[in-house]
């Protein structure tokens, strides 16, 4: 009676589990963005990133060929087991570090040929080196373009280049990934880098798109959000018929306003969120099982691998790939970025003291000040992307520092106006909340809530009738900030880059000194 009652138990169970592998697909979709292409690994020193991981202090991490060893070896495991795999790009994965840019995005395509993708999302950093270089990399890549929201200014149509979506076929589903961006793309880089282009608001050409791949016959949905801060929020919430929405724009921005907890997974209305990863650290990898018969995500699991060198392999044949290309840069352009151009007393962080000073802030302003002969220096703590350690500072270390190809911008303001140009007053949205900006030339007392309580110039009190002049970089310009109040005007945009007035500066003032309080993030090559 036993044996027959197990008998009936071992036939129920198996049957069951045929009827799961029948009406689920094991997908697995794996994800990179915000990387910069950078092909070579990188070394940090230190960092303080976020509180609810540990980046180890001097280890190595990233490069194409530890991201390439954890795809190949995912990839092979997933199609072992008759899974579903993908392989997505968030943008800023073309060009940005100084080694992408030497070969203009040539190897992130090269690799990303090699490695199979799917597509990447065409983002901010990926236009910096100007339109035609974007086209002339989509002609060379096996893997889709993607930008719904980015349109030829004239036509209101898709440049020719990129695509809206594609539809995969695999495993006997078809599934739709879209890739859009914030769509005042000309304040995040140089205008000019854009010409002819326009963007559109997301949200209606996204909606637009999911209904025209349903009506294709797609299964599942996938977006890769590349609009900036929470907005993939406000999509997710004001969009139907997102399945999985990846945020792809890594901007991991504790590296300048503090500890912060990594984002994690999360559902709005009946779309999965993903969030952001930064390639030169980890790979996103999400494992979904889509119930067929019920056309619905049936369960999720969401990991970031990281790609620290000790703790992982690198594919063999990548690693010849990339040294190919890192003997070609270093030995033309290595050698001038590795030039020792001053020295730093102490670690010079964004980090500011009590009178809200920060010694690489203001670092920065009194380079930009100095240079344009003006009242006060200004920089937003966005435009700032890694400390510079104690010791020899290198051509290579300011670039880290302030990657960005923004130009130096002069401009004036009446002193009765000072109280009234209010991107004094900006705060980044972080706990504790930290101001938007840094500067030098001018003192500015804030409330514990982060009010201006008063501002000085020169050390002295604001005269009323005075023209005050100011220095800032073209972000700032072209982004609009500047122009919100009405009271900034005689505004001109000159030829020196902030990164080359920064260089000269600390050439001319080393040893450069701080007061920096904390520890701050430096990658060195």
């Amino acid at each position: 009676m036993i044996t027959k009652l197990l008998l009936i138990l071992l036939a129920f169970n198996w049957s069951s589990l045929l009827l799961s592998a029948e009406e689920t697909i094991p997908i697995t979709i794996l994800y990179t963005c915000g990387n910069k292409g950078s092909f070579i690994p990188s070394k940090i020193y230190e960092s303080r990133i976020f509180k609810d991981i540990d980046i180890k202090i001097g280890d190595r991490y990233g490069g194409y060929a530890a991201i390439a060893h954890y795809i190949g070896k995912t990839r092979d495991k997933v199609e072992e087991e008759k899974g579903v795999f993908l392989l997505i790009d968030g943008g800023n994965s073309l060009v940005g570090s100084s080694e992408a840019n030497f070969f203009k995005g040539r190897v992130s395509v090269d690799f990303m040929n090699r490695m199979g993708y799917n597509s990447i999302t065409v983002s901010n950093l990926d236009w910096s080196l100007g339109v035609d270089n974007v086209k002339e990399l989509s002609d060379n890549a096996k893997f889709a373009f993607l930008n719904a929201n980015i349109l030829i200014k004239e036509t209101n149509q898709h440049p020719p280049y990129l695509k809206p979506y594609i539809i995969v076929e695999a495993g006997g589903l078809k599934i739709g990934i879209i890739g859009y961006v914030q769509h005042d793309l000309s304040i995040w880089l140089d205008p000019t880098r854009v010409n002819g282009l326009v963007g559109q608001p997301a949200i209606p050409i996204v909606q637009k798109y999911i209904e025209e791949m349903r009506d294709k016959g797609a299964d599942l949905i996938i977006a890769m959000d590349h609009t900036a801060g929470d907005n993939y929020r406000n999509t997710a919430s004001r969009t139907r018929g997102i399945d999985v929405l990846i945020d792809g724009a890594a901007g991991w921005d504790s590296y300048y306003v503090g500890e912060v907890e990594l984002p994690h997974p999360e559902k709005i209305e009946n779309t999965y969120i993903f969030p952001e990863v930064d390639s030169n650290f980890a790979v996103g990898r999400i494992d979904l099982t889509y119930d067929r018969k019920n056309q619905r995500i049936a369960s999720t699991h969401f990991e970031r691998y990281f790609m620290n060198l000790k703790e992982v392999d690198e594919d063999p044949e990548i690693e010849k790939f990339v040294t190919k290309f890192s003997d070609i840069y270093f030995e033309v352009i290595g050698k001038k970025l590795q030039e020792v151009i001053g020295y730093a007393a102490d670690d010079l962080t964004t980090d500011w003291d009590d009178d809200w000073d920060a010694p690489l802030g203001t670092l920065i302003c009194n380079a930009l000040r100095q240079t344009a002969g003006t009242d006060v220096g200004i920089q937003n703590l966005g435009a700032i992307r890694r400390h510079i350690k104690k010791g020899p500072i290198k051509v290579r270390d300011v670039q880290d520092a302030i990657p960005f190809k923004n130009k130096l911008v002069t401009f004036k303001v009446t002193g009765r106006d000072i109280y009234r140009f209010r991107f004094l007053s900006f705060y980044h949205d972080s706990q504790p909340r930290v101001p938007w900006i840094y500067t030098s030339g001018m003192k500015i007392t804030r409330t514990p809530e982060m009010m201006i309580k008063n501002i000085t110039i020169g050390g002295k009190a604001i005269e009323s009738d005075r023209d005050y002049t100011f220095a800032t970089n073209s972000y700032l310009y072209n982004g609009g900030y500047l122009q919100r109040d009405g009271v900034c005007r005689d505004f001109k945009v000159r030829e020196e880059k902030v990164t080359d007035i920064v260089v000269d500066y600390i050439k001319e003032h080393s040893p450069i000194s701080s007061s920096g309080r904390e520890v701050g993030t430096h990658v060195e090559y």
